[in-house]
């Protein structure tokens, strides 16, 4: 059963709601809380892992990182609500991050409308236009452009084309990166993150291809249900999780031979 993209003030609400969640498993846990492990961050933080983050066992490499970095990855959907506001949280973050993070967003794939929504991310991400990446959110969230129309790939389309266009896109050229082989090869990469690293929810940040969370986990005042969504709380995280891998990393360059 697939949760909506809605802010609630009742407590159990807000842990439905605050994030936009894939099917769970028949369970009822995630399965990246399945295949958690236990104990804490070994830093000063008040950070607990199994409750504020999760640490995937085992831990997947990043690829195409340069050495001495710290991949960060929001694993994000445009259709996500939570994700829209989050999003001026990350866009501030992202002006004064330190210089080792190597920051990376990956749309996940779950639905049609994910992968409709990707394609056109990645379309335009090609094209060098990654400034229109919240004129997306505003269309889908402000003016309820969804930017997709079920079953109907070509309605699809020529929506996502308008919008290119209206925001200075040439046609063609948009027509051509839209359907090439490079954004195929992106959207099926965003497919396989999607599952390599059980993104079960967006937001969801992913740390050095260790550690995972999301806003549903620390942006939420459990004592004080009434308190509104702290989106801030989840860049905090990020920042501590980096800093705390990028020690690590310069410890262990700094012992070899």
């Amino acid at each position: 059963m697939r949760r909506t993209c809605a802010l609630s003030v009742v407590v159990a609400a807000a842990l439905l709601l605050a994030s936009c969640d894939r099917p769970r498993t028949t369970s009822g846990e995630s399965e990246s809380e399945a295949d958690a492990a236990s104990g804490p961050l070994k830093a000063s933080t008040p950070w607990r892992n199994g409750v504020d983050y999760i640490t995937l066992l085992p831990p997947v490499v990043p690829a195409h990182v340069p050495q001495g970095k710290i991949e960060v990855v929001e694993a994000f959907s445009y259709e996500c609500g939570v994700c829209f506001r989050f999003e001026p949280s990350m866009s501030r973050w992202l002006a004064s991050k330190p210089e080792y993070v190597e920051f990376k967003r990956m749309h996940v794939v779950w639905r049609p409308m994910h992968l409709a929504h990707a394609r056109l991310f990645y379309a335009l991400k090609a094209l060098g236009r990654d400034d229109l990446h919240g004129e997306i959110f505003n269309a889908i969230h402000v003016h309820e452009n969804l930017l997709f129309v079920d079953e109907d790939n070509d309605r699809t389309f020529n929506l996502q084309l308008k919008f290119a266009i209206d925001h200075g896109v040439d046609a063609a050229e948009f027509t051509k990166t839209y359907n090439s082989e490079a954004v195929n090869a992106d959207v099926e990469h965003a497919r396989e993150f999607t599952r390599r690293y059980l993104v079960d929810s967006s937001p969801t940040i992913i740390v050095n291809g260790k550690y995972t969370s999301g806003i549903a986990r620390v942006g939420i005042d459990h004592e004080n249900p009434r308190a509104s969504v702290n989106y801030d709380r989840l860049i905090t995280l990020t920042s501590d999780l980096a800093a705390e891998e990028y020690k690590k990393t310069k410890e262990e360059n700094a012992g070899e031979p």
